[in-house]
């Protein structure tokens, strides 16, 4: 992470240990927030959007991230929900968002 960065974790799903140099936070001027599910939908709509806005940029362009096993029309939330729920389930389930909305993943 480079000078001024930040690091912003979202909840606790591995429930590992976030291992930083302690020095990185005042040579580098680098910070650490967090957000939950529980708090996000309080927090400003600039906010909201612009975490959409990355989250969308990345499922776009660092497909890598992450296995995608299906991908649902919005039409077909009750299937992706009840893939999502799946024992064993690998991978992460996708909506898709038609014209109504522009083409968003």
């Amino acid at each position: 992470m480079g000078q001024g960065g930040r690091l912003i974790s979202y909840g606790d799903l591995s429930g590992q240990t976030i291992n930083i140099p302690a020095l990185a936070f005042s040579v580098c001027g680098i910070s650490i927030t967090g957000v939950s599910v529980a708090n996000w939908g309080g927090l400003p709509d600039h906010v909201r959007a612009g975490d959409i806005a990355t989250s969308l940029k990345l499922v776009r362009t660092d497909t890598d991230l992450f296995d995608v096993a299906a991908e649902y029309d919005l039409a077909e939330v009750t299937q992706a929900v009840r893939h999502a729920e799946r024992p064993g389930k690998a991978g992460t389930v996708l909506l898709i968002f038609g014209a109504k909305f522009g083409t968003m993943t």
